[in-house]
């Protein structure tokens, strides 16, 4: 450390020390008035946790900014669509069924076909199964569930297949230069970001490169999704 650091840091010290216990001295004096107990280890705590509420706040504005910015280079610019929200109450990733299960269903105008939406705007599967009050959907990754898809910055199509466990893949021509880190984007009656290309390697016994998309979030850590009413 510098000289003029630790002089500095020796003249500031005492008056963190100060606040520091000035700090608790009010706390303790409040909870002394309001005949509450103060705890100074479980208000730190909360303040890790306020802490880390606000990054991840922030984590999910810069998501959807960049869903903004990807979908512009795509052509497609913001649109108005109804939506609701619903918390996943239940999921399947047993390699053969990748699915979640949503808290509303037919009472809330859940139909089949819906398309559901995580954090930032990312497309992770459609709505297949609907009960009153819940709804089963289906994700991208499962195996067998095909979606076509464009990737922007190639400007190429392809068809995504789920392969399980989260695992989503896509065969390009080898003569085309996929980048990692590409956005790809679904290309049906609406365009919905996907996700990122995550990996690319040859194949080579044929003609095509297999690509392997990856989402900025884990889908067995999603909390909540929208519901996109159509």
């Amino acid at each position: 450390m510098k000289p003029v650091e630790t002089g500095a840091l020796r003249v500031v010290r005492p008056l963190l020390i100060v606040l520091d216990k000035t700090g608790q001295f009010a706390g303790s004096f409040t909870s002394t008035i309001a005949r509450i107990p103060y705890n100074s280890e479980e208000v730190r705590v909360l303040r890790m946790e306020v802490a880390a509420l606000r990054a991840d706040l922030a984590y999910k504005e810069d998501l959807e900014r960049e869903n903004i910015l990807l979908r512009s280079m795509a052509g497609r610019g913001a649109e108005e669509e109804s939506y609701v929200l619903a918390r996943v109450i239940g999921r399947s990733f047993n390699g053969l069924d990748d699915s979640i299960v949503l808290d509303i269903g037919s009472a809330e105008g859940i139909e089949t076909g819906f398309p559901v939406l995580a954090e930032g705007a990312i497309h992770i599967g459609f709505v297949e199964e609907v009960t009153h009050n819940s709804a089963r959907v289906r994700l991208f990754s499962r195996i067998g569930e095909r979606q076509e898809v464009y990737l922007p910055e190639s400007s190429v199509s392809s068809v995504a297949e789920g392969e399980g466990l989260g695992v989503i893949t896509l065969h390009v021509p080898d003569s085309i230069a996929i980048t990692k880190g590409e956005p790809v984007f679904s290309a049906g009656q609406r365009d919905y970001f996907l996700g990122f290309v995550e990996a690319v390697s040859r194949v080579e016994s044929g003609p095509f490169q297999i690509i392997k998309m990856g989402l900025p979030f884990s889908v067995r850590d999603v909390r909540d999704v929208f519901v996109i009413l159509n």
